[in-house]
């Protein structure tokens, strides 16, 4: 997994929380005979590791273990 970046959220509780993005990295082989990265679809977790949902909104998730949503601060 390579982190690709984070950014301050604020939830439906008043909290702060850090949401950071992640794209897992594949090394494959090419045709061509070389290693090729490729990196994969984005996913989204808290800093402490909790997973995310995301919602039908733009940068809305709700956290998985508690349900409170969370918006870009």
């Amino acid at each position: 997994m390579q982190e690709i970046g984070r950014r301050d959220y604020i939830g439906d509780d008043g909290n702060h929380y850090v949401v950071v993005e992640f794209k897992p990295s594949i090394v494959r082989q090419s045709i061509a005979g070389g290693p090729v990265k490729v990196l994969g679809t984005a996913q989204f977790r808290l800093s402490t590791g909790e997973d995310l949902f995301e919602q039908g909104e733009d940068d809305v998730f709700e956290i998985e273990d508690t349900g409170i949503v969370i918006r870009p601060a």
